[in-house]
């Protein structure tokens, strides 16, 4: 029986010298995660970059507030730490669903499910009803069922409208099948007005290849089992990690997100290991730039942490570049063949660096070896694009990876969806990066 469980971790053996609690997750005063942190010789080299990927995503799924958040917010504290960079956390306070169990059984069979954001529950015993189409006039008694082709496109799918609609007709609860391209389960980031609050009725969203056996449910007028149980914690806390290497009255900051929905290590697994990477080098560079690291939590809720650590962000007039690490940065391309899905050696299809135009010459000069990574104005960046745009819009000069690989926000998404090969341009791109920078500030 598949499920899909946060809260726990997916056994990190591999990396922690202790065993820590289930508390972990939630409990303010966390004792000091003891995390052996092999040293690198060439901390940018494409080796080094999927090592880091294959331990982020090691730690198992990334949610805010979740124990994968957590630990994963204390090794990088600790990397920074062993680096020489004067690093702390920076905690903010959340309502946050932990420890989630979903399943879904139709025609006897466990179909794979994953609630939308913030959850409704069931009880224990879960709900036993018959299903229908999403578009009857009257739910009641019924759970609701929004088919593939009623979804829209997966990317622009207004998931927390249709629960509205759905809980408006009376619906027990819904389920929404999204046709995204992977076959998997894809989910949407958590927003507003049920960021904070939970949905009126549960929610769970299955791969489009399950609606075969749920439509086939239906029109059979079988009854289904659905059942979303988890603990809601009202004062939930996640952390932001903060990094500075002092030397001048001029900044750089270098920021990542460093939570996500599953494992990620392809959405938020090269940034992350671009991150380290530069904090590493860079420890080690005699600059007269000070340089600011920013790792932020509670991306997939619209991103939160961003929000909290701009109070810690210098001021615009004061910062010469930000470099935002952002989504799916050496993430592979896939092709289908008779023997099935295949990865291919290069990258992605929508795969973009946006730069202020300020520093559009500095970006193609720094990335142009990169293969399949467009370099385009910030002019042309589209407004959903994370927390790039926030930079953009309160006045940095600013530049940043943008994209969305094959299996971004699916269970999916571990780390074969990249490889040293893939990150080590990026690597090499990077630190082309800022030894520019220090040029063109007189370093």
């Amino acid at each position: 029986m598949k499920k899909y469980l946060s809260g726990k971790l997916y056994r990190i053996c591999f990396l922690l010298l202790g065993v820590f609690s289930s508390a972990l997750a939630t409990e303010p005063k966390i004792a000091e995660l003891k995390i052996a942190i092999p040293k690198v010789a060439e901390p940018l080299s494409g080796q080094a970059l999927y090592d880091d990927v294959k331990t982020y995503s090691g730690f198992g799924e990334h949610r805010t507030g979740g124990a994968a958040d957590i630990a994963t917010s204390y090794w990088l504290l600790q990397a920074l730490q062993r680096s020489g960079i004067d690093a702390s956390l920076q905690p903010f306070k959340l309502k946050q669903f932990l420890n989630q169990y979903s399943e879904l059984i139709v025609s006897g069979q466990s179909v794979p499910a994953f609630p939308h954001w913030l959850p409704a529950t069931t009880d224990k015993s879960g709900i036993v009803a018959p299903l229908a189409y999403f578009d009857q006039s009257d739910l009641s008694g019924f759970i609701a069922y929004l088919m593939p082709e009623q979804t829209g496109l997966w990317h622009r799918a207004d998931i927390s409208k249709y629960v509205k609609i759905a809980a408006s007709k009376g619906a027990l609860a819904l389920i929404v099948a999204v046709p995204h391209p992977s076959g998997e389960i894809y989910v949407r980031n958590a927003a507003e007005p049920y960021l904070q609050s939970s949905l009126p009725i549960p929610t769970l969203v299955v791969a489009k290849g399950s609606h075969a056996i749920i439509d086939a449910a239906k029109r059979g007028g079988e009854n289904v089992s659905f059942t979303l149980l988890g603990e809601l914690k009202e004062n939930a806390q996640a952390n932001n990690v903060i990094g500075k290497i002092e030397r001048g009255d001029r900044w750089i900051i270098i920021s990542t997100p460093s939570s996500g929905w599953f494992q990620a290590a392809g959405e938020r697994g090269g940034g992350v290991a671009l991150f380290l990477g530069l904090a590493r080098w860079l420890a080690a560079q005699d600059t007269q730039q000070s340089i600011l690291f920013v790792a932020n939590s509670g991306h997939e809720l619209s991103y939160m942490g961003a929000h909290a650590s701009m109070e810690l962000i210098p001021d615009s007039k004061d910062v010469d570049l930000w470099l935002h690490l952002g989504a799916s940065i050496g993430a592979r391309s896939w092709q289908q063949s008779e023997h099935g899905l295949q990865p291919l050696a290069q990258a992605h299809q929508y795969n973009f660096l946006f730069a202020h135009p300020q520093l559009l010459s500095q970006a193609k000069t720094a990335f142009k070896y990169v293969p399949d990574l467009e370099v385009e104005s910030t002019d042309k960046l589209p407004s959903a694009n994370g927390e790039l745009v926030g930079f953009i819009d309160q006045g940095y000069t600013a530049m940043g990876m943008v994209g969305s690989h094959r299996f971004f926000h699916t269970p999916r998404d571990i780390p074969d969806v990249t490889s040293a090969e893939l990150l080590a341009p990026y690597g090499e791109a990077v630190k082309r990066l800022m030894l520019n920078a220090f040029e063109s500030s007189g370093n």
